[in-house]
């Protein structure tokens, strides 16, 4: 069983996939999506370059700072982005999305 399946089975409202860096899990989640035929919105925190080469048609949402991230989410919530297009939202580099924050709160 593949890990995005584990996973899936945790949860039908979200799946948290974490590991090493260059571990494979963009690739697995791009596969996932390709393979279940979604429509993503990825809204990246790191390693937008080649997302956006190998699947130019997906909505990429680069963050480079914590007030992107503020602002996007807050046009989400007000309905300015409609999310309801997409299959499946991914937020990839949690890690850097909390150094933004924590960075922004000191």
């Amino acid at each position: 069983m593949s890990i995005i399946k584990k996973a899936a089975l945790l949860s039908s409202t979200g799946t948290l996939v974490f590991g090493l860096p260059a571990d494979g899990k963009t690739t697995a989640i791009a596969n996932h999506v390709l393979r279940s035929n979604f429509n993503p919105l990825w809204i990246v925190f790191t390693n937008a370059d080649l997302l956006a080469k190998n699947y130019p048609d997906w909505d990429v949402a680069l963050i480079a700072d914590w007030g992107d991230f503020e602002e996007l989410f807050r046009q989400m919530v007000k309905g300015e982005i409609d999310t309801s297009i997409y299959d499946v939202v991914v937020i990839e580099g949690l890690n850097y999305a909390a150094t933004q924050m924590l960075s922004t709160l000191i």
